[in-house]
């Protein structure tokens, strides 16, 4: 059936041999293929059916197939059966840019094999839900369309997704599922109006670049979660309206580039902000101390019943404690071994 299938989509010529990587199909003259006629641009192949076939439509070479595009693509995955027997359930790389494209259809989750997505700079203002049924996505491009907002589900099953475009749409907020994708390693989310970010942001544990510029303002603040974004290396929050990072951001120890430009920061003060990343982990990092003892102070004042304590006994233990948690505190910002005291500041950490 399979085989069918196949042979009335391509032409005798392109059905008996596959075209050389990187070549352009110009013998392919049915609909299935139309927008496939392009100039194609990258030489890896793609899977389809039995056979490899080169397939990127974007950029000036498929300008005057695009009005086509939109009913071809529907044609490829309106039909279930067609995506399996056609060989579409083996598709790896998908590349739809600059199409002029207003939507994909449901059964683009039946692309189960399907690695690289690029949509970007179309005019979409949704993705079907059943995106989220491409496990197998690493790349996933939708970029400079019209997004409002992201499947709610979206991160629940996209678990070995690792890099997410989503600059220049309109999102107003990710879904908390997002916080699920654990394989995510970059994120760019710049130009949109964002106007926060999921409480459990932090479980991004693998992210090492992140960029939230431009929401302008519309984002004012970061989750509490932040700090435990242990990995991450590069971070813009330039041009937006946040007053004050999270008291946990001292945390971040390798972070190497972080652009604050066009906040109206206090914390920290901008002359802190201006000598650059290293004087602001550090000066954050003198701050978390603070809170922690303070709040330690707080819970041990609060232990001790008035009565049967004295100011110098109280001052006694909260100068031991101090002593004690300020050594252990440095050794675990600066990574060095820790020891068994540290167990107190994991769990506060």
């Amino acid at each position: 059936m399979a085989s069918n299938v196949t042979r009335r989509r391509f032409p005798p010529a392109a059905a008996s041999r596959p075209e050389a990587p990187g070549g352009p199909l110009h013998s392919i003259r049915s609909r299935f293929t139309a927008a496939a006629a392009a100039h194609l641009q990258d030489p890896r192949p793609v899977k389809v059916g039995a056979r490899y076939w080169p397939v990127q439509l974007q950029g000036d070479a498929a300008q005057d197939l695009h009005p086509r595009i939109q009913d071809a693509l529907l044609e490829w995955t309106a039909n279930s059966s067609f995506v399996r027997q056609g060989g579409l359930d083996h598709l790896e790389e998908l590349r739809l840019a600059a199409n002029s494209l207003i939507s994909l259809p449901d059964t683009i989750g039946l692309l189960s094999n399907l690695k690289v997505l690029n949509v970007s700079s179309n005019r979409l203002r949704a993705l079907p839900d059943s995106i989220s049924k491409c496990r197998s996505l690493v790349e996933l491009d939708v970029s400079y369309n019209g997004l409002i907002y992201l499947p709610t589900n979206i991160g629940y099953e996209m678990v070995n997704l690792q890099k997410l475009w989503v600059h220049m749409n309109k999102l107003r907020s990710l879904p908390s599922s997002v916080c699920e994708m654990t394989s995510l390693y970059l994120l760019d989310a710049h130009f949109n109006e964002l106007c926060g970010l999921p409480s459990a942001f932090g479980k991004l544990s693998s992210l090492e670049i992140l960029n939230l510029g431009s929401n302008f303002s519309d984002l004012k603040e970061l989750p509490a979660s932040f700090g435990d974004l242990l990995n991450l290396r590069e971070l813009d929050l330039s041009n937006n309206q946040i007053h004050a990072l999270p008291d946990t951001f001292g945390r971040l120890d390798k972070l190497e580039k972080l652009n604050l430009e066009q906040n109206p920061l206090v914390m920290p003060p901008m002359d802190i902000v201006n000598k650059g990343v290293d004087t602001v982990k550090e000066y954050m990092s003198k701050r978390w101390l603070d809170i922690l003892l303070e709040e330690e102070q707080r819970r041990i004042a609060a232990e001790i019943p008035q009565a049967s304590s004295t100011p110098k006994a109280w001052l006694a233990r909260s100068v031991s404690w101090v002593t004690d948690v300020s050594g252990s505190l440095v050794g675990y910002l600066s990574g060095n071994e820790k020891s068994e005291k540290d167990a107190y500041l994991d769990q506060q950490f």
